[in-house]
């Protein structure tokens, strides 16, 4: 239903949600989890079975994305990436730091994973006052843009932004080149069915 109004970027958290996306025959599908374990094989099945969708992940560590680059290279397929970002949650992510830089150059040198952007997920700044909402998701997103730039300056591939949840859908929705997030809550959703990027 959503693709019938033009949506045609999802994001989902879980391995069983990104099938979904493939059955349905969704463009792009994102699975905003970093796979690990069997959940690598997984993803690359996934890849394998529906090759009408561009399936893309995250990951935050150099020791994932080699396992990622391990997997990838058995099967013959390459994984999109984007380098998950904590910027304050403290939940998953790296920080946008020297660390993130080296992982992005990192991904970007591998031969079976290609880099796509960086993933910012906010879900801890929900003040109710918008204004302040606004000013301390403005703070966590200025780290984010001077990765960008130093990824810039590194003469690597300009990074595609994925950024935020439902509270700070409406101010990531007005920055330039950046896809916001809309949480499940935004679509009327319940939190285990995928949501839109827009």
């Amino acid at each position: 239903m959503q693709m019938d109004y033009g949506i045609n970027k999802f994001k989902c958290a879980t391995i069983a949600e990104a099938e979904l996306l493939g059955i349905c025959g969704a463009p792009e599908a994102l699975l905003a989890m970093q796979p690990v374990g069997f959940n690598i094989n997984r993803f690359i099945t996934l890849i394998k079975t529906y090759p009408n969708t561009d399936f893309a992940t995250l990951t935050d560590s150099i020791s994932i994305a080699d396992q990622l680059s391990e997997a990838a290279s058995e099967n013959d397929v390459r994984i999109n990436l984007y380098i998950d970002l904590n910027v304050g949650m403290n939940r998953t992510g790296i920080a946008p730091d020297d660390k993130a830089l080296r992982l992005y150059q990192y991904v970007f040198d591998n031969d079976h994973l290609n880099i796509l952007g960086l993933h910012v997920y906010d879900g801890h700044l929900r003040n109710p006052d918008f204004e302040t909402r606004k000013k301390d998701c403005d703070q966590a997103f200025n780290s984010v843009l001077k990765l960008k730039e130093r990824i810039l300056k590194a003469n690597l591939p300009k990074p595609v932004i994925i950024a935020g949840g439902s509270p700070t859908y409406p101010i990531h929705c007005k920055r330039e080149n950046v896809i916001a997030s809309p949480g499940p809550r935004y679509c009327g959703m319940r939190a285990t069915e995928v949501f839109f990027l827009k």
